[in-house]
């Protein structure tokens, strides 16, 4: 008999394609999986895959698709076949906030993989949860129902040895498929009604997950923070040791003591207490801007220069973080699917290792759902030189280029931007995102080209007027529309997108229409206005 994570399940899980494109950053398909897995869903989804790919082009040498998961568990062995599917096909896995993922949910979701022809990569880890997404993980164990159909003179021994096959299957499975070993140890040790979470950071880590990608900025970390949190989890990597066992660090965040570079560069970070010849100091060069598009943060020892006349440091193990290439761990080239590697931000590797993952940022929250409403991440603030010890990230919005004093509209006058920087603001009412850019001339005609490269289906309304142009329509995905204009001030201009979801009536909510008419019939730009706001 096989353990289960529940009684057997009446009915199998529902599978059904959810949109054509997960958001703006992932664009490849989205199936849903709802309900409680049964026997035979595996085979389900890896149907529902071929069909979706039988009517448009699925990247299978990166990601078919993106499952997103939402079942309170069901059959034990069914999640681990759904998981070896994910991983066979290529199959990203996301919990999305408001969905509950347990038991043989959980293990399917470990399955979330994407394939990189290219550079050795292969099959590497892809798998995700959103702030207000609960995933839950426990042992298995035959259900008392199970047992009491059984003869009574078969019941020990069916017990113990299913118990015995089932733990041993599991084991097998979460080392497979790159869940930390020290994790391991305690799912197989929980009783029948016990369950772990992932609920902290340090969770997402352990269990090789990943938080949806944001510009680093938006966490509110500066650089000292940022090296910190890395730091530590470098540690827990090298001393294959659990993160909350990572107590090395030194408080101070310092040059190294051990000097500059062998390029001769300062190297800012957190002495450790260690042997000094085997690691001696975690940090990051003084040229780095970090938080950045691009940086990297290494463990270090202390080297002697070849007449021995001085010591310097040698970063010899390293984390990168990359907005649009690959992120690492520690990443020697094997095996990808067992190491801590990614083709999108790793921003777990950057927050605390305590925070819970549903204490994200406000704005970095509102930046996860205006991406999936289809609204491109903002870049990260245009880095400034570093400075000493102390640098950090500059506060938003400080260069003095960009002469925001032309730009004024109702609504965002008096809201406080959930993003603020030299040229670009991005505000949140309810189910309405913002974005509002002002830069040199060449703004407009970029308006006008996105606006052209639309499919003409999708645009409902296309309006151009001296010095402005307006148009609106709905989003490949046909789950949010949009509203956007531009305003021509000569040498400068100024472009409004906005964002909204789309009602079963197929329209913005209401209220969402009251705000998209008030900032359209009031937005100025110099003397450039669309024709309602010059009535």
């Amino acid at each position: 008999m096989v353990p289960t994570a529940f009684p057997p399940p009446a009915a199998a899980a529902d599978f059904s394609l959810l949109r054509n494109a997960f958001s703006a950053s992932r664009g490849e398909p989205v199936i849903a999986l709802s309900g409680v897995m049964a026997k035979g869903d595996a085979g389900k989804l890896g149907a529902l895959i071929d069909e979706v790919c039988r009517t448009r082009e699925c990247d299978y040498q990166n990601t078919a698709a993106m499952l997103s998961l939402d079942s309170p568990g069901g059959t034990f062995t069914e999640g681990i076949a759904i998981a070896r599917v994910m991983r066979e096909r290529n199959v990203a896995a996301i919990v999305e906030d408001g969905s509950l993922c347990l038991s043989a949910c959980a293990l399917a979701w470990l399955g979330g993989t994407s394939f990189h022809a290219t550079g050795g990569v292969g099959t590497y880890v892809d798998r995700f949860v959103e702030p207000g997404g609960r995933i839950g993980f426990h042992s298995p164990y035959i259900s008392p129902a199970a047992i009491a159909a059984l003869p009574a003179e078969e019941r020990l021994d069916t017990q113990a040895s299913g118990l015995r096959l089932g733990i041993s299957t599991l084991v097998r499975f979460l080392a497979d498929f790159n869940v930390d070993p020290l994790v391991i140890d305690r799912i197989v040790a929980m009783g029948p009604d016990e369950v772990m979470a992932i609920e902290t950071v340090a969770d997402v880590v352990a269990f090789g997950g990943e938080l949806p990608p944001v510009p680093a900025s938006m966490l509110g970390l500066d650089r000292a923070a940022i090296t910190r949190n890395v730091c530590e989890k470098l540690l827990a990597l090298h001393y294959r040791t659990d993160l909350s066992g990572v107590a090395a660090l030194q408080s101070a965040y310092v040059e190294s003591p051990s000097g500059k570079t062998r390029e001769g560069e300062v190297f800012l970070g957190y002495d450790i207490d260690d042997r000094p010849l085997t690691l001696a100091f975690c940090g990051a060069g003084a040229s780095q801007t970090i938080p950045s598009e691009d940086f990297a943060v290494s463990l270090a020892r202390m080297a002697w220069l070849d007449d021995v006349s001085d010591t310097y440091t040698e970063p010899f193990s390293s984390f990168v973080f990359s907005r649009t290439g690959w992120n690492q761990a520690a990443y020697d080239g094997q095996r990808a699917s067992q190491s801590v590697l990614r083709l999108t931000p790793m921003i777990s590797w950057l927050l605390p290792k305590d925070m819970k993952i549903a204490d994200l940022p406000p704005a970095a929250r509102a930046a996860i759902a205006a991406d999936k409403r289809g609204v491109a991440l903002p870049p990260e603030p245009t880095p400034q030189a570093p400075g000493a010890v102390t640098a950090s990230l500059s506060p938003a919005g400080s260069a003095a280029s960009t002469d925001w004093s032309r730009f004024s509209a109702a609504v965002v006058a008096d809201a406080a931007p959930l993003v603020e920087q030299a040229d670009l603001r991005i505000y949140r009412f309810g189910d309405l995102d913002v974005e509002i850019e002002v830069g040199d001339a060449a703004l407009y005609a970029d308006e006008k080209a996105r606006r052209d490269a639309l499919d003409r289906r999708d645009v409902t309304y296309d309006k151009s007027f001296a010095g402005a142009f307006v148009y609106s329509g709905v989003a490949a995905d046909r789950r949010s529309g949009f509203y956007n204009f531009a305003l021509d001030g000569g040498d400068t201009a100024a472009t409004v997108r906005m964002r909204f979801r789309l009602g079963p009536d197929g329209r913005a909510s209401r209220e969402a229409q009251q705000v998209i008419g008030q900032i359209a019939c009031s937005a100025r730009f110099g003397p450039a206005a669309l024709p309602c706001a010059r009535k």
